[in-house]
C-alpha cells in the first residue's frame, strides 16, 4: 500500500463504506488542517498544502550504539 496524499481535517469526509477513491489530488478548503502531496519526489520534509502552512517533518530512526 502506498500514501499519496494525507488531509488531515475538523470534519469527517465519508461515510463508512462509501469512500471512492479521487480522480485528482485533494485540495484544501476551510475544514482542512494539514494536507500532504507524498507523490512527488520523497524528502525528509513535506510542505503543507492547507492555509496553516505546517511542514511535516520526516525523521530517520537513530540506532542505540554500542559501546
Amino acid at each position: 500500500m502506498y500514501i499519496d496524499e494525507l488531509r488531515i481535517s475538523r470534519v469527517v469526509r465519508y461515510d463508512v463504506g462509501a469512500y471512492n477513491v479521487p480522480a485528482s489530488a485533494f485540495i484544501a478548503d476551510d475544514d482542512t488542517l494539514g494536507l500532504y502531496h507524498f507523490d512527488g519526489k520523497s524528502t525528509e520534509r513535506y510542505e503543507d498544502a492547507s492555509f496553516h502552512k505546517i511542514p511535516l517533518v520526516r525523521v530517520k530512526k537513530q540506532t542505540e550504539s554500542k559501546s
